[in-house]
């Protein structure tokens, strides 16, 4: 079974609607649609914004439904500007930008219990995703991505975390979700479609303009992953 992960209605909407739904459930504020999508097993949930919604949906999904991999999908922000708004990104690895106990003798970014900043995604789902980006015809790009719970549209903060990280998305789920994915040894891969490529008020503006367009382009590429999916398993 693949899980599907997303932080708001319109980045899994389409999913629910194109699938086979067998069953749903209402778990801590968050409802988990079991079903088949592209002739395969799936579990999708919207988790909402920010690392403790996406942690706590995250580790449900495991617990309740053991899923074999799962797949964070939706929108992100560009940290470089040679990015275009429906650019698609693919999460090579992904940082928590915004934790720090550099005080307490860890590296900028590492985790509590962990031995680097980075967690990795899985390898053959990426090669899966780009295929099918190539095969639609839509830009793409593998990428670090950065998390963390606040929406990065000030100049200095997107030079700070490009600069710091070398991560040229940001988001605020990934990071979480793929902390939660490798305590569970879950295989992880995440897909963002930017959304913003600008900074300031206009950052906002732009998000809300290309969310659901954005969305879409995710929703199209994973759905075609699915068909095949023996790619990957």
């Amino acid at each position: 079974m693949i899980g599907i992960i997303g932080a708001l209605e319109e980045e899994v909407v389409m999913f629910k609607h194109d699938m086979d739904i067998k069953s749903s459930a209402i778990i801590a504020g968050c409802e988990f649609v079991l079903g088949t999508l592209s002739n395969r097993d799936v579990v999708i949930t919207r988790c909402g914004m920010g690392k403790v919604n996406s942690a706590s949906c995250t580790s449900i999904m495991i617990e309740r439904y053991s899923p074999d991999i799962i797949i964070n999908t939706g929108v992100g922000g560009s940290l470089d500007e040679s990015l275009k708004v429906c650019d698609i990104m693919i999460a090579e690895d992904v940082v928590q930008h915004d934790y720090d106990i550099v005080s307490l003798g860890y590296d900028l970014a590492q985790v509590d219990r962990f031995d680097t900043p980075y967690f990795k995604c899985d390898a053959l789902v990426n090669e899966a995703i780009k295929k099918s980006t190539d095969f639609l015809g839509y830009t793409s790009y593998f990428s670090r991505f950065a998390t963390g719970d606040r929406f990065i549209d000030k100049p200095e903060d997107k030079e700070w975390i490009s600069k710091t990280f070398g991560a040229r998305v940001c988001d605020m789920e990934t990071g979480s979700i793929a902390q939660i994915c490798q305590l569970y040894g879950v295989r992880f891969s995440s897909i963002r479609t930017i959304s913003d490529s600008t900074s300031g008020p206009d950052g906002a503006v732009q998000f809300q303009k290309f969310l659901k367009l954005a969305s879409t382009h995710s929703v199209f590429v994973i759905e075609d992953i699915l068909k095949s999916s023996w790619r990957f398993f």
